[in-house]
């Protein structure tokens, strides 16, 4: 009997569909009854995206009247639901919105003929369609967020939708649903005559790619996908690699005072110092160059200070590093640029803003990989609309920070959960380091696209709280990433096991 050698292959199954239609729903009102608010009649996204993705072999649905009340929106959304719940055979939904809009406190609004609607309450027949649970929805906005500040007295808006149970867990809104948005927040976007600038980026990053993950990805995204889909990683091109080294920067602010107006004091971090220590060795066991600040309390004006002395010290034109790492763990809130971080001092600043040294003229190429450890708001209601969602951000090539990933410790408007134990970790820095040490011990690379894919499963699936009103059922915990990589970013690549 002769010897031979079997080599078995072992490919993970994906968590997503992968044979079904590919669905693209467009939603196009172009006449108001506000006097303030233009026709769109000039417009022809509509049927150019029809033809376009119907030549890519998509099933299109698209509205076809130019007056479109809020409720017909919804029925039509509606319709479509009933349709993927009777056929079983849907992989992939892209719901694309092209009308006026602007941004609250209470999420995204959308114009139609008598008036505005939040997205999330258009969509929620979506959200709330069994048949799609674990399949990647993309929501495409195609509207303004200019924000506006408004009182709604009689509660015509919420802050999250009705939550449903599901198994006596209550699942995530955010996760493995997309949105990708034709401008940043607080800003505003054109109507233009024809087919848009916008829509012609769309159309062509699909026929130009069939991995939908990578291809929005290059759009602009928020994120909180769980996996990579339709297409090879393998073909993913990378920023330069040949430079060694890395600059980490470490910032935990654990430390507030009493406000002098007589507001709530925010509470102290117990486990600011371990947390620091804790990601100073996973960044240092990664082969990052790492700088920490020692304090855990820390000024706007002191941190600013810091921040720009350590960039002229260690970044200046000429440097040797291939890609910056910044973590920082603090509160947050959030506010019209979206989140906000606060200061022992009760100062606070748009994370955007904030971080604006690194967008000096020879850092703006550099790929840059931010850690936030903090709320991006106050709201607590849990938010259960079906297993799945992802959020896409800017689709502006020109975005206030290019060449950067944010991996936040939840999602848009809501709290992050920490502990007050001093030696434990928060869940988010938890899913973090647990990540990057079974990447190492499986002697695997790391990069940007899929450590945001990597730690969205971690903290899914093993970070669930208890309802606080119900203790039957349970709530997932979900981060979320913000990207406007033009390509993918190895963040450690395992030379000892490569040949």
């Amino acid at each position: 009997m002769s010897n031979r050698l079997v080599i078995i292959f072992l490919f993970r199954m994906s968590i997503y569909p992968t044979d079904g239609r590919k669905c693209f729903i467009g939603i196009f009102p172009k006449t108001f009854c506000k006097s303030n608010l233009a026709n769109l009649t000039r417009c022809n996204d509509s049927e150019f995206l029809r033809e376009s993705f119907r030549n890519l072999g998509w099933y299109t649905k698209f509205s076809r009247r130019n007056e479109i009340k809020k409720d017909s929106a919804v029925r039509f959304i509606r319709e479509n639901v009933d349709e993927f719940q009777e056929v079983h055979d849907v992989s992939r939904v892209v719901v694309y919105i092209c009308t006026h809009g602007f941004s609250s406190k209470y999420g995204q609004h959308l114009e139609f003929y008598d008036g505005d609607i939040l997205l999330d309450d258009l969509l929620r027949p979506l959200y709330q369609c069994p048949t799609l649970k674990g399949v990647p929805l993309l929501i495409i906005l195609h509207s303004c967020r200019r924000f506006r500040e408004i009182n709604d007295d009689s509660h015509l808006y919420r802050y999250s939708p009705h939550n449903q149970h599901d198994f006596g867990r209550i699942a995530h809104a955010k996760l493995d649903v997309g949105f990708i948005f034709s401008c940043d927040e607080n800003k505003d976007t054109l109507a233009e005559i024809g087919e848009s600038s916008f829509a012609k980026r769309l159309a062509e990053a699909f026929q130009s790619d069939n991995d939908i993950f990578r291809s929005t990805s290059k759009l602009g995204m928020r994120h909180s996908f769980r996996e990579r889909f339709d297409g090879d990683p393998r073909n993913d091109a990378f920023y330069d690699d040949t430079k060694r080294k890395k600059a980490c920067f470490i910032v935990t602010i654990g430390e507030f005072d009493e406000p002098a107006n007589g507001d709530l004091k925010l509470r102290d971090f117990a486990n600011a110092d371990v947390e620091r220590e804790e990601m100073r060795k996973i960044f240092s066991t990664i082969d990052c160059d790492v700088i920490t600040s020692r304090k855990t309390r820390i000024t706007l004006a002191s941190f600013t200070k810091w921040l720009n002395e350590t960039i002229e010290k260690f970044l200046q034109p000429g440097h040797n590093f291939k890609n910056i790492i910044f973590y920082l763990k603090t509160h947050g809130s959030w506010g019209k640029k979206g989140q906000v971080v606060h200061f022992s001092d009760n100062t606070k600043k748009a994370l955007l803003d904030l971080l604006d040294p690194f967008n000096v003229a020879h850092l703006r190429a550099i790929p840059k990989a931010i850690f936030v450890e903090a709320c991006q708001g106050d709201e607590k209601e849990f938010e259960a609309i079906r297993l799945g969602q992802t959020y896409l951000g800017s689709s502006e090539p020109r975005h206030h920070m290019p060449n950067t990933i944010f991996y936040k410790a939840t999602t848009e408007r809501t709290s992050a959960l920490t502990s007050q134990d001093p030696e434990e970790l928060s869940f988010f820095t938890q899913a973090l380091k647990e990540v990057v040490n079974e990447a190492i011990v499986s002697h695997e690379d790391i990069n940007a696209w899929d450590l945001s894919c990597k730690l969205t499963e971690k903290m899914a699936s093993d970070n669930v709280v208890d309802h606080p009103r119900d203790s039957k059922y349970q709530k997932f915990l979900l981060c979320q990433t913000d990207t406007t990589l033009d390509k993918n970013l190895k963040i450690f690549k395992n030379t000892r096991y490569t040949d």
